[in-house]
């Protein structure tokens, strides 16, 4: 019998590491996935304590495209603010993470509350925040007022600015969702602030000996060394971004589970699955494609 490589003994202890999440997806995601596929080309009736099932077909789909009055109308939603929110996380969590890089008393500390947010948005904390009916409407009523004094205050400058009133719309529009933005940056700031300190010290050195400026050496070292971290980012922040418990497509899919309409639940679902991975793939494949020009 041949000895197994080294390769092969570090592949089969990986396996056997991952091996109780395969079977956790194998049978508690695989067969509900399959199941909902199903679902969603059939007409699902729940009565007499079972589910029957009536003939194939592509009503459902038709009908959230065509017909339904929420589904549609909440998904522009979803798609519109995902072009205001994205762009903000990943240029913020760049800018948060070149500040934390740098040296001073304290970094740790400031690298522990911004990541803060990433332990209370777990399902256990945010449960128990909305049991809690007294915390739940401080943290409203706090995220409402300070979204309104920001938004009021940039709002005045902008006007005084001399800006174009679509530029002014969207810096007021990223002024209203700021608290937002920061509740949802802590993963990505820690992503590129490994990223930062993942680069050579010594491009950085060579560049000062050869006259470089530090806007020239963000633009031509820090900037293409990141992309593959700005990547995982941008499409964790896309996918967090859709299926985020407060996402009016999302509410409106668990309000139909709910109720048990599950065939049109389901249609709902892999409509909005099928979207966010066009959307996924199509950023992924200009991001990686302006990865892979810079590094020429």
């Amino acid at each position: 019998m041949k000895k197994m490589t080294l390769a092969g003994k570090n592949a089969a202890t990986g396996v056997m590491f991952i091996s109780p999440w395969i079977i956790g997806v194998l049978f508690f995601v695989a067969i509900p996935l399959v199941q909902s596929i199903f679902f969603s080309f059939l007409d699902v009736k729940p009565y007499d304590f079972a589910i029957h099932f009536n003939q194939l077909n592509w009503n459902k789909y038709i009908y959230i495209y065509k017909s339904d009055p929420e589904y549609m109308r909440n998904f522009v939603a979803s798609l519109s603010g995902l072009f205001y929110q994205v762009p903000a996380i990943i240029v913020y969590s760049l800018f948060m993470a070149m500040i934390i890089n740098s040296k001073f008393i304290g970094r740790s500390f400031v690298k522990a509350v911004l990541f803060l947010p990433v332990i209370f948005s777990s399902s256990v904390v945010m449960k128990i925040f909305g049991e809690d009916v007294l915390a739940s409407t401080l943290i409203h009523e706090t995220s409402r007022d300070s979204g309104l004094l920001s938004s009021i205050s940039v709002l005045s400058v902008l006007e005084n600015s001399g800006l174009s009133e679509g530029l002014i719309n969207y810096f007021s529009h990223l002024a209203q969702i700021v608290i937002d933005v920061m509740w949802k940056s802590g993963l990505q700031i820690i992503i590129i602030l490994a990223g930062l300190q993942s680069i050579p010290v010594s491009l950085y050195e060579a560049s000062k000996v050869e006259g470089i400026t530090a806007w020239e050496s963000f633009w031509k070292i820090t900037f293409p060394m990141l992309m593959p971290m700005i990547i995982v980012n941008v499409v964790y922040s896309v996918i967090d971004s859709f299926t985020d418990a407060n996402n009016p497509v999302m509410q409106l899919i668990a309000k139909k589970t709910a109720l048990m309409d599950y065939s049109l639940a389901s249609a709902m679902s892999w409509f909005y699955f099928s979207v966010i991975l066009v959307i996924v793939a199509v950023v992924t494949g200009l991001l990686s494609y302006r990865t892979f020009y810079a590094s020429e």
